[in-house]
C-alpha cells in the first residue's frame, strides 16, 4: 500500500440485556483504526441502565465515549445514494498542529412517565469535547486551480464543555 493511501476500517457491537422487569441494560463500543493518525487505535464505548419501578415510570442512566477521527466521515458510504460520491481528499488546517482526534465524554440522566398514552420526559446531560473538530470548505491558494476546490481541511477548534436540559 503506497505512503498516500489512507486505510481505516472499524467494527462495533452492541446488546440490550433485561435483568429483570424493573431493570435492563443497554451496552456496546466501537472499535476503529486509521492508519493516517499516530494512535490509529479507536475505542470508544457506551452504557445505560434503564430503571422501571413501574409500568408508566422509567428512570435512564447513560454514558458515553466517543473518539472521532479528523475525516473519518470521507470513508462512510452515503446512506441514501445508490451510487458512492467521488472522492474527495483532505488535509490537516495547520501542518503545525497536524490531525486531533475529537473526543467526546456523554453523561445524562433522565425521567419519563406515560400519562393517558403519551410520554413526558426531562433529562439533564453534561458534555466534554476535546479537540472539537472543524471542516473548513473552499479554502483555495491563490496559484492552485480551481478543481482544488474539491479538497478540504480539518482541524481542532478547541475544547467545549456544555450541560443541558432536554425536555419531550
Amino acid at each position: 500500500v503506497p505512503d498516500a493511501a489512507r486505510n481505516v476500517g472499524s467494527v462495533y457491537g452492541s446488546d440490550e440485556w433485561t435483568v429483570s422487569r424493573y431493570v435492563s441494560l443497554s451496552y456496546g463500543a466501537t472499535y476503529a483504526h486509521y492508519d493516517y493518525l499516530e494512535g490509529p487505535a479507536f475505542f470508544s464505548p457506551n452504557l445505560a441502565v434503564t430503571l422501571s419501578p413501574t409500568p408508566t415510570l422509567r428512570v435512564r442512566a447513560s454514558a458515553q465515549r466517543l473518539l472521532s477521527a479528523p475525516g473519518a466521515q470521507e470513508f462512510l458510504p452515503p446512506t441514501r445514494a445508490e451510487y458512492l460520491p467521488p472522492q474527495r481528499t483532505f488535509s490537516a488546517v495547520s501542518k503545525h498542529d497536524g490531525f486531533r482526534t475529537q473526543e467526546l465524554q456523554q453523561y445524562a440522566l433522565g425521567i419519563e412517565q406515560v400519562l393517558r398514552g403519551a410520554t413526558v420526559g426531562a433529562r439533564v446531560f453534561r458534555e466534554h469535547i476535546d479537540n472539537q473538530m472543524v471542516t473548513v470548505f473552499g479554502l483555495r491558494q491563490p496559484d492552485a486551480a480551481a478543481s482544488a476546490l474539491g479538497h478540504y481541511r480539518v482541524g481542532s477548534a478547541g475544547d467545549a464543555d456544555l450541560t443541558g436540559v432536554g425536555f419531550t
